[in-house]
């Protein structure tokens, strides 16, 4: 594990470490087994925290499903490329903390895969943020392109952070709003072609989809037991098409810009539902 230092100059002179994970693997274990000794690693690494996960059990059974896939996990998938890697993070990181930032160090994870439909389907690289200071980060080296996509991932993941400093992620038009405040805050510092997952829907249907959004998407609160909502709201089902909540939230960020005299940086202190009523008026 490698850490490293941002050194903000403000009247705080606050001091943000980035504590970067590389899990060992063994040839010997069970994909289960490995992610038994995954967890046990970063338990140990960062004492009573297990990645911001809420229960151990999410932890493993997400790392299994998510690293283990079509043939055997090793260490040197990653290893030519891991200071590049690192150098992204650090990179992304302090490019974006000096524009809206966390309170908290980071932990940032990464993991090799070889879930290749679970990656193409995320666009080479299997990135999410979670909690106030942890992001994940699993990567195929394998499929090409992954390097781009994983410098353009990390600032769009740092920025969840930042609106997690603010406001917890409670409903689905939360995530919403915090995936179109991601989104704009990689435009914005790194350019780039618009992603995948903003375009599923053009401005003015998403506008006109955000106008009609139903209660469960405003007021009901994501847990455990209705977590298959959550995600048929960003990845597709029968009735929404893939990406629907990360088009919806983009779309809803590019009008707020657009119409108002509020800046980027401001609307990340606005709460979710109040940007949302800004296009219901």
């Amino acid at each position: 594990m490698k850490t490293v230092k941002i050194t903000k100059k403000n009247q705080n002179k606050s001091t943000k470490k980035i504590n970067i994970f590389y899990p060992t693997f063994s040839k010997l274990l069970t994909p289960t087994e490995a992610t038994l000794s995954i967890v046990a690693q970063i338990e140990e690494r960062f004492t009573l925290d297990i990645g911001s996960y809420p229960r151990k059990e999410l932890l493993i059974s997400d790392l299994e499903r998510k690293v283990f896939g079509e043939k055997e996990v090793s260490d040197n998938l990653l290893i030519k490329q891991k200071d590049l890697i690192i150098r992204y993070i650090e990179d992304g990181i302090r490019k974006v903390d000096e524009f809206v930032s966390t309170n908290k160090d980071v932990n940032a994870y990464v993991f090799p895969t070889t879930n290749k439909p679970a990656s193409e389907f995320m666009g080479e690289v299997n990135a999410f943020a979670l909690g106030q200071y942890s992001l994940y980060f699993f990567i195929d080296p394998e499929i090409d392109g992954w390097e781009e996509v994983l410098r353009l991932a990390i600032p769009h993941e740092y920025a969840h952070l930042a609106s997690f400093r603010y406001f917890k992620s409670n409903t689905i038009v939360d995530e919403i709003v915090f995936e179109g405040l991601a989104e704009h805050t990689r435009e914005h510092l790194y350019g780039g072609v618009r992603a995948k997952y903003s375009a599923a829907l053009s401005r003015k249907e998403a506008l006109q989809e955000l106008k009609k959004l139903p209660k469960e998407a405003t007021e009901l609160l994501i847990t455990e037991e209705n977590y298959d909502l959550q995600l048929s709201y960003f990845f597709g089902t029968k009735d929404l098409p893939n990406w629907y909540g990360y088009s919806l939230g983009y779309w809803l960020i590019d009008n707020v810009l657009k119409t108002t005299n509020l800046s980027l940086k401001e609307l990340f202190k606005i709460k979710p539902i109040d940007i949302l009523e800004m296009v219901r008026e």
